[in-house]
């Protein structure tokens, strides 16, 4: 079963407790949360093989892309 960024997202985060320090929760690829008065973001992003990169790439290459794309 394949899944899109955006259901994968909803299905890991469905069952997250609310809570206040969260001012942006979840969404595309990004979360805002109140850090003892500061903001600070989460960012993620997928790399899917045949798309971002062919089976035949390095480990390291695909670390430096996906370290590129968060």
């Amino acid at each position: 079963m394949s899944l899109s960024e955006t259901k994968l997202i909803q299905r890991l985060t469905q069952d997250l407790p609310a809570d206040s320090s969260v001012l942006t929760g979840p969404g595309d690829d990004c979360a805002v949360l109140d850090w003892s008065g500061s903001k600070l973001l989460f960012k993620t992003d997928a790399i899917v093989e045949g798309i971002h990169f062919e089976r035949n790439t390095p480990p390291e290459a695909i670390g430096r892309k996906a370290l590129a794309r968060a």
